[in-house]
């Protein structure tokens, strides 16, 4: 990708960074075991920190509430994991990103949206 076209795609993404993050409208949302279920205004999956930030902006101008589902499933226990119907949805799937586990430390920096199973195998590496 030519510099141009970064910059302009980038530009873009900071312009109108709803634009890129996919979003469905009353969609089925349940949480990982299928307890809860309920049907959100809207459920976002964003790529971006700015997408993040222009979804918490627009659920707050419209007065909805905001649901962040970490790997995109609600996995919980307990009601925690449910929202209602008329509130927001971010699905954080795609900050899955893990980085180098520190051994000596005992301590690795993961994104919201990592799975449990992909920390394991990272960390068994």
């Amino acid at each position: 990708m030519s510099t141009g076209l970064r910059f302009a795609v980038l530009a873009a993404s900071l312009l109108l960074p709803l634009a890129d993050a996919h979003a469905e409208e009353n969609e089925k949302f349940t949480n990982y075991n299928s307890v809860f279920v309920s049907y959100p205004k809207k459920i976002y999956e964003p790529w971006t920190r700015q997408q993040i930030q222009a979804i918490a902006k627009s659920a707050r101008k419209a007065g909805k509430r905001v649901h962040v589902a970490g790997g995109g499933n609600g996995h919980t226990w307990g009601g925690i994991g449910q929202c209602d119907d008329d509130q927001y949805v971010i699905d954080m799937r795609r900050f899955d990103k893990i980085g180098r586990p520190n051994r000596r430390l005992k301590q690795v920096t993961v994104e919201t949206g990592v799975l449990l199973h992909d920390l394991a195998v990272k960390l068994d590496e």
